[in-house]
């Protein structure tokens, strides 16, 4: 009886999906710093949105999330008031915006975060909604969006990012 009770447990454990070892959603929670950030058109196109080497910042609290990423390589204003031309090529190369969200169903690609955007630099995303799935593995943040709009670009497409605590 207890080999036959043994076999049903390794069994039953191995059957169940990685994903239901429920991430749980506080583990979300704090400030993360950009290391990767890539988008894929439904054309199976890949770009880097912000060049090779984005920078940014994820802050998630209990109930509210931040985002702000930019190109690490754009130039700074000459002068303390930018012009035209300066304002215009840092608005293409930020994504910046704050939102309430959801983080309650878990899903083989993470747990599903529902943002509903209230405020952006881009106002085309304010009183939007957001989809990601989010799971933190070996000290690393891994999100993966529905399809979204990319706001540097127009276009819409799956944004995937990697990103590690800050400190």
């Amino acid at each position: 009886m207890k080999k036959l009770l043994l076999a049903a447990t390794i069994l039953a454990l191995f059957a169940v999906p990685a994903y239901a070892q429920q991430q749980d959603a506080k583990e979300l929670v704090g400030t993360w710093k950009l290391t990767t950030l890539k988008t894929t058109g439904s054309d199976g196109k890949v770009t880097l949105p912000l060049g090779e080497k984005p920078e940014g910042f994820v802050t998630i609290t209990p109930n509210r999330m931040w985002l702000m990423f930019i190109d690490g390589t754009r130039k700074a204003p000459v002068a303390p008031a930018a012009t035209d031309a300066e304002n215009v090529a840092m608005m293409k190369t930020n994504a910046t915006w704050t939102g309430t969200y959801m983080a309650n169903e878990q899903t083989p690609d993470g747990v599903k975060v529902a943002v509903k955007v209230d405020t952006s630099v881009n106002q085309v995303l304010a009183n939007t909604d957001r989809i990601y799935f989010m799971k933190v593995s070996a000290g690393k943040l891994h999100v993966k969006s529905a399809p979204i709009v990319i706001p540097m670009t127009g276009a819409t497409a799956v944004a995937e990012y990697e990103m590690v605590k800050a400190e």
